[in-house]
């Protein structure tokens, strides 16, 4: 949290982490790698995906499309 817009880098999460081991999960290792602008970037990426897949299940009625938006 002390560098919330850019954040620390490309892969230099390792070395301001205490614990000195890698995020568990997307979202905490974006944020902390490249700050504000990379975490609303991927958010809109999942956003636009789910949208889509919505989309296309409700124009074909097609269950793959629904599968594919709940995984």
């Amino acid at each position: 949290m002390t560098h919330p817009i850019f954040g620390v880098g490309p892969s230099n999460f390792v070395l301001v982490n205490s614990y000195h081991i890698f995020s568990h999960n997307n979202f905490a290792e974006i944020f902390a790698s490249a700050g504000l602008p990379a975490i609303t970037i991927y958010f809109c990426l999942i956003w636009n995906n789910l949208k889509t897949q919505w989309k296309r299940y409700k124009e074909t009625s097609d269950t793959m499309f629904l599968y594919i938006f709940c995984f």
